[in-house]
C-alpha cells in the first residue's frame, strides 16, 4: 500500500496544484495561493488571507479526486487535517484551527 499512497499523493498535489491556480485568478503568481512544499504526508501552501478558507476546501476536494481516480468505489479512508496558521510551526498545534489568527490581505507568509 505504501507504494500505492506515494501514487495518490501525487494524483492529489497534481490537482491540487490546478485548483489553486484557478482560484487565484489572473493575478503574479507570488499573489495567488500555490504549494510551496511537500514532504511525506504534508503540503505546505501560501496564500493570500482572504483564500484560506478557499484553499483548505480544495485541498479537501483535491483529496476525494485523488482517491476516486486511484481506487474507483473501494472504501479507502484517506485522514486528511487541514490547518490555516501564520506560520508552518503552529500547524497542527491545539487551538491552531479554526480560531486562529488570519493574516492581513497583503502578508504573504500564511500557510495553509
Amino acid at each position: 500500500m505504501q507504494g500505492t499512497g506515494a501514487e495518490w499523493a501525487l494524483c492529489w498535489l497534481a490537482d491540487l496544484r490546478n485548483r489553486l491556480w484557478a482560484l487565484g485568478g489572473s493575478g503574479p503568481a507570488a499573489d495567488r495561493p500555490h504549494l510551496v512544499f511537500f514532504v511525506h504526508d504534508e503540503v505546505v501552501v501560501h496564500t493570500p488571507a482572504a483564500l484560506a478558507d478557499a484553499v483548505a476546501e480544495q485541498a479537501r476536494q483535491a483529496a476525494a479526486t485523488a482517491a476516486a481516480l486511484l481506487f474507483r468505489d473501494l472504501a479507502v479512508d484517506f485522514p486528511l487535517s487541514v490547518s490555516v496558521v501564520r506560520s508552518y510551526a503552529d500547524a497542527g498545534k491545539s487551538g491552531a484551527g479554526d480560531d486562529a489568527p488570519r493574516l492581513a490581505e497583503d502578508d504573504r507568509s500564511g500557510q495553509s
